[in-house]
């Protein structure tokens, strides 16, 4: 129903120019596309190292939608990327890591009075 109500539009009247529409148009695919089929295959979901590395394109893959979001009313001619937003993501990075690491180490991660704790540990799902 955003159809017809130009006021409820507009924004992606600005994700419509530039450099800005190529992004508009690849974000699917970055988004839903490509994870997807990464995510069908069994061994990619079986291995922590390929988990990772995706773990890690879905937050860069979010950092863009997020930029993609908020940026194009600033720079209306197309995506222009300067050291202040890679300062801000590696400072409030930062900070996250920071919180959660110094909640992590205090607290073990594994229920050690768990009286099935080496059953759990040695499970291997077929």
């Amino acid at each position: 129903w955003y159809a017809n109500i130009p006021e409820e539009t507009i924004c992606y009247l600005a994700r419509w120019v530039g450099s800005w529409k190529a992004d508009s148009m690849i974000n699917l695919f970055r988004h839903f596309v490509v994870p997807f089929i990464v995510l069908m295959f069994r061994g990619v979901k079986r291995s922590p190292k390929a988990l990772m590395i995706l773990a890690i394109y879905f937050l860069v893959m979010h950092w863009v939608d997020h930029y993609w979001m908020a940026f194009p009313t600033l720079n209306a001619d197309g995506a222009h990327f300067s050291w202040i937003e890679i300062a801000a993501v590696v400072g409030i990075g930062g900070i996250f890591v920071w919180a959660f690491w110094s909640k992590l180490i205090k607290n073990p991660i594994i229920p050690l009075a768990d009286p099935r704790l080496d059953d759990s540990l040695n499970f291997k799902n077929m």
